[in-house]
């Protein structure tokens, strides 16, 4: 395989996949999305700000131009493309490991002699040597000769650096060229050890979100101690305890983690310990909210709040955090507003809001509206808050 195919055929069996495809297309790659899945389909070609991740005007036009179509004919879409990207994860338990599993077997059949097979999920050690077992007994071709495979950091993974790892150091070149459209070329590393790189991947994706618990619970800690936070803030670089940006990829590492450690024979605890900090802040978070519902209600009486949530988990967490009592809650979803505020209708939050509540994360909604809810009524804007 000496070149890319400028036909990139993605498949996946969740919608997790359809900001990556998004991302490809727009970079200049027509990409066909393949899944089993007609929901799927559905969600791919519908837009919505927070799982597409780009302006609509762009979306529409990578429709329009045949550069993302989306089929659930998985044969057809791998023989017109030798570049294929699996976006699955196999993380979270044995049943997503299998589903991976059962997906390559499925692809296995169709894929063309001198593919380049990129799987850029997040897996536990030894899932790459099983998909190469997988397609070595599923596959017409000589797995060793015939297919080159290659393992990435997820691409929608919030990490500092990209690690591209193959045996073949043509097909981790290929695949380098393929992400360095939107990746700097800087953050990119090579390796040839598969094992080496699914731990490693699991650690960047880790990272930041242990590094964040850390440094925020301490930053609650010495508040407590009459510092002065906001010189901390400006020396230290890091950012204040009123919220932390988690994603769905480090949710599931860190759960990963913490079932890994209780599996040693060793009494290790500092994954759980995480866990805890991380439910700490939550109520940190809370306090503050409570504070600004409170004093909100001292003005008024009749107070009545909107919720504008991007992740059915956000809207658990503020189940917990709102009051049960003396306040009217209405939930709604950053999709349903964002298309009220396209279409411009008159006023976005159906009935009448003293405080609104934003529980998203910054790239999921445009600043238009954010303007639009700030002149509804008075607005917390959370950012993303931690999951739990």
């Amino acid at each position: 395989m000496e070149c890319l195919d400028r036909t990139i055929v993605q498949v996946d069996v969740s919608v997790n996949g359809i900001p990556t495809a998004v991302k490809i297309a727009n970079s200049g790659y027509k990409v066909i999305f393949a899944t089993t899945s007609d929901y799927i389909v559905s969600q791919l070609k519908e837009y919505r700000p927070s799982l597409h991740r780009v302006p609509k005007p762009i979306f529409t036009k990578l429709l329009l131009e045949g550069m993302l179509t989306v089929t659930t004919d998985l044969e057809n879409a791998l023989t017109s493309s030798k570049t294929v990207l699996v976006t699955s994860h196999a993380l979270g338990s044995e049943e997503e490991t299998k589903n991976v599993m059962n997906l390559f077997k499925q692809m296995a059949p169709y894929i063309m002699p001198n593919s380049l097979i990129i799987y850029g999920g997040l897996a536990p050690p030894g899932t790459m040597e099983e998909i190469i077992d997988v397609l070595d007994k599923h596959s017409r071709l000589n797995v060793e000769k015939e297919i080159n495979i290659t393992l990435i950091t997820p691409l929608d993974a919030q990490a500092e650096a990209c690690i591209i790892c193959s045996p073949n150091s043509e097909a981790a070149n290929l695949t380098k060229k393929l992400v360095s459209v939107f990746i700097p070329s800087d953050m990119i590393k090579l390796y040839n050890r598969f094992r080496e790189a699914e731990v490693a991947n699991l650690l960047l994706v880790a990272r930041r979100a242990i590094t964040k618990a850390l440094s925020s619970y301490a930053l609650l800690m010495f508040k407590q101690m009459g510092v002065v936070i906001e010189n901390v803030l400006n020396l230290s670089g890091c950012k204040a305890a009123t919220a932390i940006e988690d994603d769905p990829l480090s949710e599931m590492v860190i759960n990963y983690l913490v079932s890994e450690e209780r599996r040693l024979p060793q009494r290790l605890t500092f994954m759980r310990n995480v866990i805890r900090m991380r439910k700490l802040l939550l109520e940190a978070i809370a306090t503050g909210l409570k504070r600004e519902i409170k004093s909100a209600l001292k003005k008024n009486k009749d107070l009545r709040i909107a919720c504008v949530f991007e992740r059915e988990s956000d809207k658990e967490l503020m189940n917990i955090i709102l009051p049960k009592k003396g306040v009217k809650v209405h939930f709604y979803s950053v999709d349903e507003i964002e298309s009220k505020v396209n279409a411009g209708v008159g006023r976005i939050i159906p009935f009448s809001a003293n405080l609104i509540i934003l529980a998203a994360q910054p790239q999921s909604i445009s600043e238009q509206m954010v303007r639009r809810l700030e002149e509804e009524a008075k607005l917390i804007n959370l950012g993303g808050i931690v999951s739990i």
